[in-house]
């Protein structure tokens, strides 16, 4: 059988009733298996051995016919498939997606967060990159980026294990002010109408070098709910602060991110990435409603106004040595849509989050689609691709 750390790679072939969707989330749930058990899933015919996947079906239901070539050795395995128990979508298989790609900037040194202002009229297209050191504005001419504006930070997390830092907006009586936060220092940028940044002001705590809070969200709006992190590790450990204090306790995770059915609803359920390889869908008491098929470390939520819906965008669940993808994911009634399409991207997904900086209060105009930063498998750089999603019929 199978050693540990084996290389090996998978493909499945449909011969039976189930939709592309279903097929691709037993394609997943069969990968997500083997990895659990220590092997080294590949996506190249690169592996000394591979498993070759045929699903049929006869009068009796789904069958399974399993090719495993190891060593030059073949050796075949008929199993039932129980639908059920595999939580795949069934029903309505018209409903297609459309997710795509764009390199939208590169740089050697590393990336904590990467967003787009709030579109503007007649204003070119201007995003935001904090680095461990320094935030800078850019600005989409016709030659490409072109920079507006640097502010130095200093060294606000050289103590932290885990560096991490996020970008959002808060809005107060003079306006927006744009909040770069590091661990151990928040630095404040104030925006004009057109949402040009002006000055600076800083405010540094050691205290919360090692241990800090990430704001939750969904989509690009902030939710009064926040993560509590401490840089020992490189997860979340669980407690979900609100204004009063710990508001909820759950198991440690790597990344959160809230949910809604539909557009104008407050969030229904959170959905996180647990540090047990599992994703699943909490409610507000942190009860857990059910465990998505496919998902890694990274999640995000997206809106899409052709159907007026929500998705979920989530990573892979390979290492930090392979290349990665985005899948996305919706929920339906009784079962958790795993759309066909997914995005490769040229290494490991580092973080996943809106296109647009996430904000308090109503958002009238937004971007609606999602950053993912990875490092380039290839140069060794920082890259963060946007990922749009649209929908037909």
């Amino acid at each position: 059988m199978l050693s540990s750390g084996e290389k090996l790679t998978v493909t499945v072939h449909n011969l039976s009733s189930l939709s592309a969707d279903q097929v691709l989330s037993f394609g997943q749930a069969v990968e997500d298996d083997l990895r659990s058990r220590g092997h080294n899933v590949l996506h190249t015919e690169s592996g000394d051995t591979s498993l070759k996947i045929g699903l049929s079906q006869n009068l009796t239901g789904l069958l399974a016919v399993a090719e495993l070539v190891q060593s030059g050795q073949t050796r075949v395995f008929v199993d039932r498939l129980d639908l059920a128990t595999l939580d795949l979508v069934a029903g309505n298989t018209s409903k297609q997606l459309n997710l795509s790609s764009e390199l939208v900037w590169k740089q050697n040194g590393p990336i904590r967060d990467l967003r787009f202002l709030a579109p503007v009229r007649d204003q070119p297209e201007r995003l935001v990159v904090l680095g461990p050191e320094a935030v800078s504005v850019h600005q989409k001419g016709e030659s490409g980026w072109t920079l507006v504006k640097t502010y130095a930070l200093g060294a606000g997390n050289a103590k932290s294990r885990d560096p991490r830092g996020e970008l959002f907006q808060l809005k107060g009586d003079s306006g927006f002010r744009l909040v770069a936060g590091l661990p151990g220092l928040t630095c404040f940028v104030s925006l004009d109408a057109a949402f040009n940044p002006g000055n600076l002001e800083c405010d540094s705590n050691p205290k919360d070098e090692l241990v800090g809070a990430s704001l939750l969200t969904l989509g690009l709006h902030l939710i009064d709910n926040a993560a509590k992190w401490d840089s020992f590790h490189n997860y979340f450990t669980g407690d979900i602060l609100g204004e009063g204090g710990t508001k909820l306790r759950i198991d440690p995770f790597y990344s959160a991110t809230f949910y809604s059915s539909n557009s104008g609803e407050s969030p229904e359920v959170l959905v996180v990435s647990g540090v047990d390889g599992q994703c699943r869908l909490l409610n507000r008491d942190g009860k857990v409603l059910r465990t998505l098929p496919v998902c890694g470390g990274e999640l995000t939520t997206v809106h899409s106004d052709c159907d007026d819906g929500w998705y979920i965008l989530a990573s892979g669940k390979g290492d930090w040595t392979g290349s990665d993808r985005v899948t996305a994911l919706q929920l339906e009634e009784s079962s958790v849509r795993v759309f066909e399409q997914f995005v490769e991207l040229p290494g490991p997904v580092l973080s996943l989050g809106s296109e647009q900086i996430p904000s308090e209060g109503d958002i009238k105009i937004g971007r609606k689609g999602a950053i993912a930063v990875i490092r380039s498998l290839k140069s060794g750089e920082y890259e963060a691709y946007r990922i749009s999603i649209a929908c037909s019929r």
